[in-house]
């Protein structure tokens, strides 16, 4: 979820297409600085999507959101290819194919929050040798 600012008005916004990590979740504090880095004192375009609630149950608007001035246009296609949040594509998300195969690079190439939930196998440290004996 994002806040927006318009003129005066802030309202929340909910991202099509993506579900990122939250609160404790693995990669929570990570998905919001990437938020942060992307949306923060940027010019954004919203854009509802027709097959979709105008609201979520919170309130929030649902809503694409498209960057200005960057080659990468549809944030959440961004989110999902960086890592940064899990592809939440249904038959209703005009995205839904572009959105499985961003996640689906970050997945295969472990990046972001695909670091979590034990896809990639954590090295043990190596234990402590001790001291060695006196030849």
């Amino acid at each position: 979820m994002a806040r927006y600012l318009d003129k005066s008005e802030i309202f929340a916004v909910s991202v099509v297409g993506i579900d990122a990590p939250e609160g404790e979740q693995c990669w929570a504090a990570q998905s919001t600085q990437f938020a942060r880095d992307h949306l923060l004192g940027r010019r954004v375009m919203l854009s509802a999507e027709a097959t979709l609630p105008n609201t979520d149950p919170t309130g929030a608007l649902v809503r694409r959101v498209v960057l200005d001035n960057d080659m990468d246009g549809d944030y959440a296609i961004k989110a999902a290819r960086e890592g940064a949040a899990r592809a939440h594509a249904t038959d209703h998300v005009r995205l839904a194919s572009q959105l499985l195969s961003a996640e689906a690079g970050a997945r295969d190439t472990h990046r972001g929050l695909w670091t979590c939930d034990g896809s990639i196998p954590v090295a043990a440290p190596s234990p402590d040798p001790g001291p060695r004996p006196a030849p």
